[in-house]
């Protein structure tokens, strides 16, 4: 939308991202709607991102992108962006040959799937309100 800048937003900016159901995409991460859970349930450690409340996630493997209901690509963006979280993985996301060689993987599919979703966001809640919730976004933070 008019006033919006794309380079804000890495699903605007990038639009490769690797093969579903490869090394990279092989699974996906879990949403649940822990309203619908008991709290018996929430309790403990979570077995896995993609398997976090072991009772209603028990399957061995969860399902493969093919046959997930929600999808979502992972898009490398930018090495500022790769590199900016300090995580279990920061000696990898500091490396920039660890960030070429995933680029190697992020650049087999190109498409557009993802890129309306701004438009029908400002739609629904306003541009006011839009811009109010998007303020920020794409910018980092100097972190410590």
């Amino acid at each position: 939308p008019e006033g919006f800048d794309e380079v804000d937003f890495v699903t605007l900016r990038y639009r490769w991202h690797s093969l579903p159901d490869n090394r990279v995409n092989k699974y996906q991460k879990t949403i649940i709607d822990v309203s619908r859970i008991s709290e018996r349930d929430l309790r403990g450690e979570a077995g896995s991102i993609h398997s976090p409340v072991r009772y209603w996630c028990r399957d061995k493997q969860p399902p493969r992108y093919a046959t997930s209901f929600f999808r979502v690509n992972h898009y490398l963006g930018s090495f500022e962006a790769y590199s900016y979280r300090n995580d279990a993985r920061a000696d990898k996301r500091h490396c920039k040959k660890c960030y070429d060689e995933k680029g190697t993987e992020a650049i087999k599919k190109m498409d557009d799937d993802i890129r309306p979703w701004l438009k029908a966001f400002v739609n629904s809640v306003g541009e006011e309100k839009a811009r109010a919730l998007l303020a920020g976004a794409g910018d980092f933070v100097h972190l410590s």
